[in-house]
């Protein structure tokens, strides 16, 4: 479950604590406008950003543990586009217990209404795309089996927020090591705020997950028509 105030807590922390890695100006469809390369220590990401989360970095990795039944919101200090593409490459634990995961997320604000978007890859569970709610959880959008993926393997998990020319509809996407799975579209406050986004870990059991990150890319996805990057 993603509540506000943590979200809130979350976000500020991070954009205390961290410098941005801007990748060039363009905002062409598909450039890329951020690039965490962990093994260079070059983004300055947060450690210990939420309550039973803590990160570090290990072997050329940024690691991130988390423990509990909840998810992890890791903001990634970068470029924010109206319209963007996340990707992480990262693996689990190997003997990581079913339940546990990693993907990205889209998050913005609406007036007083929170929009968040989740893309996962979930051990002994599959793919799934979800949204946030009005009381803080999060309800599973879409799903699917993933059988030739191995998570204790470096994996890639790409998603997608496209926001509509009027501003009242998103357009989602995932693909998992560049094969596309899944694309919907959901109805939205009007949203004329930019998206955060960043890391998301996800854990169903108490034990801890552990997540190794190798990259994080942000790339613009703007469509035709007025600029999608918001100051």
């Amino acid at each position: 479950m993603v509540g506000a105030s943590l979200i809130c807590s979350v976000l500020l922390t991070t954009l205390v604590v961290t410098n941005a890695t801007s990748v060039g100006a363009s905002s062409a469809p598909g450039s890329v406008v951020y690039q965490a390369i962990f093994s260079s220590r070059v983004a300055k990401w947060a450690h210990g950003v939420s309550p039973g989360t803590s990160s570090t970095f290990e072997h050329g990795d940024y690691v991130i543990k988390r423990s509990g039944h909840a998810e992890a919101l890791l903001f990634a200090p970068g470029a924010h586009y109206r319209s963007l593409s996340a990707t992480v490459r990262a693996s689990l634990r190997r003997g990581t217990p079913v339940g546990m995961g990693f993907g990205t997320f889209c998050l913005a604000w609406s007036g007083k209404v929170t929009i968040f978007f989740s893309f996962r890859t979930i051990r002994g569970r599959g793919w799934q795309i979800a949204q946030g709610t009005r009381n803080g959880g999060t309800i599973v959008l879409m799903h699917g089996a993933s059988p030739a993926l191995r998570m204790d393997q470096m994996t890639s998990v790409q998603g997608t927020c496209n926001v509509a020319l009027d501003s009242k509809s998103v357009r989602l996407m995932l693909s998992l090591n560049g094969r596309h799975y899944a694309t919907t579209t959901v109805a939205v406050p009007v949203l004329t705020a930019k998206w955060y986004t960043g890391i998301d870990v996800t854990s169903t059991t108490s034990a801890p997950t552990i997540v190794w990150a190798r990259s994080f890319i942000v790339r613009s996805t703007a469509l035709a028509g007025p600029t999608a990057k918001l100051s």
